[in-house]
C-alpha cells in the first residue's frame, strides 16, 4: 500500500469505527483502505488532551500543517540569509556559500534554494544578483552534438 494522507471522509469513518473500540488498528486500516501505521500516526497526532479523536479537528490541523509546509524559505534564519548576502557580496559561488554554511554548522540550504531566493528577491536577495557567480557544468559530447543540430 502506498502512503497517502487521510481525507475528511476517511477521518469521519475512522471516528465512527473508533467509537466501537472493538477493532484493532490493522482492521481499521483495512476497512478505511490504508495501512495500520497510517491509523496509528493519525490517532497519535490528533487525539486531544482527553484522549478523544475528533475528525473535524484532525482535518483542520492537517490542512494547517499542509499550508504551512508550502511556505517557501520559512525555515531559513536571518543569520543564514545574512551569511548568504555576505558570501554573494564577496563573490563566492552559490556552492561555496553552501559549503561555508555547512563548515560553520549553520542552517544549511542548497545552492538551488539560494538561486530561488535571488530570483524571487526574498528578503532583498535579488539585489545581490549582480555579485552572484553561477557555475555551470560542462556539456557532454552528446549534448554538444544535439545542440549543433538545433
Amino acid at each position: 500500500m502506498s502512503y497517502s494522507h487521510l481525507n475528511a471522509d476517511q477521518r469521519n469513518y475512522l471516528y465512527q469505527l473508533e467509537q466501537t473500540r472493538t477493532l484493532s488498528q490493522s482492521e481499521l486500516g483495512k476497512l478505511i483502505g490504508c495501512s495500520q501505521s497510517t491509523i496509528s500516526r493519525e490517532l497519535k497526532r490528533n487525539k486531544n488532551s482527553d484522549g478523544l479523536y475528533l475528525p473535524d479537528t484532525a482535518q483542520r490541523l492537517s490542512e494547517k500543517k499542509r499550508k504551512e509546509s508550502k511556505k517557501e524559505f520559512s525555515n531559513i534564519t536571518e543569520e543564514t540569509i545574512q551569511m548568504i548576502k555576505n558570501g554573494l557580496k564577496d563573490r563566492y559561488s552559490l556552492e561555496q556559500i553552501v559549503g561555508r554554511l555547512k563548515r560553520e554548522k549553520k542552517k544549511s540550504v542548497s545552492h538551488e534554494t539560494i538561486y530561488k531566493m535571488i530570483y524571487k528577491n526574498h528578503k532583498d536577495c535579488g539585489e545581490y544578483q549582480k555579485y552572484a557567480i553561477f557555475t555551470s557544468r560542462e556539456k557532454s559530447e552528446e549534448e554538444e552534438k544535439s545542440s549543433e543540430c538545433l
